[in-house]
């Protein structure tokens, strides 16, 4: 139903349109909302029946505006009461009375011991100029939001919980303006696609601590494609994991720092899994801008390791001692496992450092493909016999760096080869027992360093 043919709302940015899109939404059916500014001067209040297989829609959340003017609203939208289900907004701007203005909220749908709610769809759906928090949605199972964004916000411009087979889709849209982190992911495993952040003071952050109303929580989010342009913060922070909270996935990740001295571009505030890259995310100091450390890891477990699908080369490391890379601060007991970085420089290491390690104790063929080229250094027992380490191509294994050390004092031999290639012109390497050797291949030939 149209809330201006058949509620008799104005849509045209002087009329009071409060009471008429109130009885408009209690009506419980679907709703079209035409191009056109809404005024408000009370809060929207939904519940399950007014929410549950239902819809709005607007014309384009730059087209369709609802805009509310009671400085004294805590919230803009608020769901209360029962759960939902299968609830669709599209195309609708809700729009605050300034980032500097009161103590208000945007959109919130908060656990608060009810039920948890299922299927919400957010399409083209913006919150704009509050002080406190853009959109507060912790409670709906299966989320789905594609080109939504916060703009101008005193606070974080989201709160994502209750999350559970939830996309969030980027389709262009900037948030930007936000005081806070443009993101904060609360829990599970979303799935974030071409997200952008304009000039904001913090990008995404995911898991809560134990501090946190909700408790200690975990996320660990795949993410492919997202664009944090710019910190503009001084102490500003790209991505924050919280304790715990560690990517499934990472690829196409860009962090800007313009013109301010950032702290972290991805910081770990405890990793105790797998925080599983594509490749060494690009982050970048520009206008004069810095980062502390790119990539920063508060501590770690035994189970903690960042594991990248393409080789990181030493020029990904570049900088100062006070502009490194990757600072990894961890307790002696502790270690962070690194899978196919390819440089042992520029690291600050609080505590202890491990790279990942295999003993050998007969013949075997150093393949690409075949999981033993993910082995960085290499410790070869040749007590009961004789031992020859066949390297592949050095094509095949660009910027691969190995340590090999022989560890048995034995008489038997220990040979490193390669197919066709060779190491500093030899054929082959010996090892003598208890020496080692460190070589990389330049992707095509061999060479001891």
């Amino acid at each position: 139903m149209d809330v201006i043919v058949d509620f008799g709302a104005k849509g045209d940015g002087k009329t009071d349109d409060t009471q008429a899109i109130k009885n408009a939404i209690a009506s419980r059916k679907p709703l079209i909302f035409p191009a056109g500014t809404y005024i408000m001067n009370d809060k929207l209040i939904l519940d399950g029946a007014t929410t549950s297989n239902l819809s709005w829609e607007g014309a384009g959340s730059t087209t369709t505006i609802i805009k509310f003017t009671n400085i004294a609203l805590t919230n803009l939208v608020e769901r209360i009461n029962r759960a939902s289900s299968n609830f669709r907004i599209k195309g609708i701007t809700f729009q605050g009375f300034g980032k500097t203005v009161g103590n208000c909220n945007g959109f919130v749908s908060e656990y608060g011991g009810r039920s948890l709610s299922y299927n919400l769809r957010m399409e083209d759906v913006a919150v704009t100029d509050v002080s406190e928090n853009g959109f507060v949605v912790t409670d709906w199972f299966q989320q789905a939001w594609v080109g939504c964004y916060a703009r101008h916000i005193g606070g974080d411009g989201f709160h994502i919980g209750g999350d559970q087979s939830s996309s969030f889709i980027g389709s262009g849209s900037f948030s930007s303006g936000i005081d806070g982190y443009a993101w904060w992911f609360y829990s599970g495993s979303p799935f974030l696609q071409g997200l952008n952040v304009g000039d904001s003071s913090n990008g995404l952050k995911f898991g809560t601590p134990a501090s946190h109303p909700y408790g200690t929580k975990y996320c660990f989010p795949t993410i492919i494609g997202l664009n944090v342009e710019s910190i503009i913060t001084a102490h500003g922070i790209g991505l924050y994991f919280e304790r715990g909270s560690s990517p499934n996935f990472m690829v196409g990740v860009v962090i800007y720092a313009y013109q301010v001295a950032a702290l972290y571009g991805i910081y770990f505030n405890y990793l105790g899994n797998a925080a599983i890259m594509s490749k060494m995310p690009t982050i970048i100091a520009s206008s004069g801008g810095s980062f502390q450390s790119k990539i920063y890891i508060n501590g770690a477990s035994t189970n903690g390791s960042l594991v990248f699908f393409e080789p990181v080369a030493s020029t990904d490391f570049g900088g100062s001692a006070a502009k490194r890379y990757i600072e990894i601060k961890s307790d002696p007991s502790n270690s962070v496992l690194f899978e196919r970085v390819i440089t042992d420089q520029s690291f600050k290491n609080n505590g202890a450092l491990y790279y990942k390690s295999k003993v050998i104790t007969s013949s075997v063929n150093i393949r690409r493909n075949s999981g033993t080229q993910d082995d960085n250094v290499l410790l070869v027992d040749a007590t009961n016999r004789n031992i020859t380490i066949s390297l592949d191509f050095a094509s095949y294994m660009a910027d691969r760096v190995f340590t090999i050390k022989r560890i048995d004092s034995s008489t038997n031999t220990v040979t490193i080869t390669s197919y066709t290639s060779n190491f500093d012109g030899a054929a082959n390497i010996t090892l003598s027992p208890l020496q080692k050797v460190k070589i990389i291949s330049n992707s095509s030939k061999w060479y001891i360093i």
